[in-house]
Formats: structure tokens, C-alpha cells, sequence
């Protein structure tokens, strides 16, 4: 493991220009920029406030969903301070 493994968090928070629809093509333009493509759980919840209890928390769920989440991993490694595998 890289030393960053007990100091840096594994959790981002990315964005996106676009959604994509369940059927359209993923587009690539080139593929060095290292296409990674997997399932992740999404919780959408109302204003959590800081100290809540667990309870309260998950009161405050409003929409868990199943989405797809590609990344172009030579970037991500960029903007994550990662060594690149291409």
C-alpha cells in the first residue's frame, strides 16, 4: 500500500457536466484517457443537520438509487494525486 493509503480519504465528491440516458453510448474521444465504468449506490437525502442521531439521519433519506459512474481514470489519477496506470 502506498503511504497515502492511511492519510488520504478514498471518498471524493465529483460532479458531472451531463447525465447520461440508460441506453446512449458512453462517448470517448480517446482511449488513453482510461475509461472506468462501475455501479455505486447513491443516497439522496433532505438538510442533515451536523450532530443528528442516527434515526434522525436516516429520517432525512429520501431516494436510494442504483447509478453508474465513469470516469476517465487518467484525470482522476491527476486530480487524485494517484499514480497513473497508463
Amino acid at each position: 500500500m502506498p503511504p497515502s493509503f492511511w492519510t488520504d480519504p478514498l471518498i471524493y465528491q465529483g460532479g458531472s457536466d451531463t447525465f447520461l440516458a440508460p441506453t446512449d453510448n458512453i462517448p470517448l474521444r480517446n482511449s488513453k484517457w482510461g475509461l472506468d465504468f462501475e455501479a455505486e449506490i447513491a443516497v439522496i437525502t433532505d438538510d442533515v443537520p451536523m450532530g443528528c442521531t442516527v434515526e434522525q439521519a436516516a429520517k432525512a433519506i429520501k431516494l436510494v438509487m442504483l447509478v453508474n459512474d465513469v470516469s476517465l481514470l487518467t484525470a482522476s489519477a491527476t486530480a487524485l494525486r494517484v499514480p497513473s496506470a497508463a
